[in-house]
């Protein structure tokens, strides 16, 4: 007995399409279940559904994330008005790969405005595991896409600074390490600083920093690297040292 390859493989494809189909079904079923919530927020490996006064305390808003297919990423902002919901934002993000987290749409402050901004994560990867978002402001119903913001390694933004801090393992059992640190001015991503910390290959129980861009480095005992690194990281990475120098 002969199989047909062709129609196998439009079958396989066939059924990978319906459950992406299957997923933005559900999600549009919560949504409905859920939209006259004060808050809710759902994310699991293919949707989220993030319910509430998320932009700000006069209006509500809906955003829901869904995968199209296994490297498209639909994300929709819906706002209340009265009794219907209107769309004030879609996109679409590619190429996407984010197999393996789900906590993967973020709201809150990324440019020292006080007003929430939306963060979606596109690509994440699991050795060394980090990832790369898009970003896009908020304010007055509009969003505008960061410029840049895709480039930077696992964003993380310090209100107590205004900064946006960035941190990726570079191997040798984390003791090679990056730090970056960035701010956003006039919707694009401006380079403040980038080190690299190489705690691995450096002879006696020290580590070399070397400035990225400035052809500068010098040495620094392990344990006091806490103090060259940013400060949002420094408990971390005093912490990390302690415990290699034992």
């Amino acid at each position: 007995m002969s199989v047909d390859s062709s129609s196998t493989t439009v079958s396989e494809a066939e059924s990978v399409s319906d459950i992406y189909q299957a997923s933005k079904k559900s999600l549009d079923s919560l949504f409905v279940l859920k939209r006259d919530s004060l808050q809710f927020n759902f994310q699991d490996l293919r949707t989220s559904l993030l319910l509430g006064h998320l932009f700000n305390k006069g209006s509500k808003h809906a955003v829901l994330r869904y995968l199209d297919n296994d490297s498209v990423t639909s994300v929709l902002v819906l706002r209340q008005s009265i009794n219907k919901w209107d769309t004030i934002f879609s996109t679409k993000i590619f190429p996407v790969w984010t197999s393996f987290l789900d906590d993967l749409v973020q709201i809150t402050d990324f440019n020292g405005d006080h007003i929430p901004d939306l963060k979606v994560v596109k690509t994440v990867w699991p050795i060394h595991t980090g990832d790369y978002s898009d970003c896009w402001l908020y304010n007055n119903d509009r969003f505008t896409k960061v410029i840049g913001f895709d480039s930077i390694v696992s964003a993380e933004y310090d209100s107590k600074t205004n900064l946006i801090y960035s941190y990726q393992s570079m191997g040798c059992a984390d003791m090679a390490m990056y730090f970056g640190t960035f701010k956003i001015i006039d919707n694009k991503v401006k380079k403040i600083k980038e080190i690299l910390c190489d705690c691995c290959t450096q002879k006696g129980d020290s580590c070399k920093i070397e400035i990225v861009g400035q052809n500068k480095s010098y040495s620094v005992p392990s344990k006091t690297l806490y103090k060259h690194v940013p400060p949002i990281f420094a408990d971390l990475i005093k912490e990390k040292c302690e415990i290699t120098s034992k």
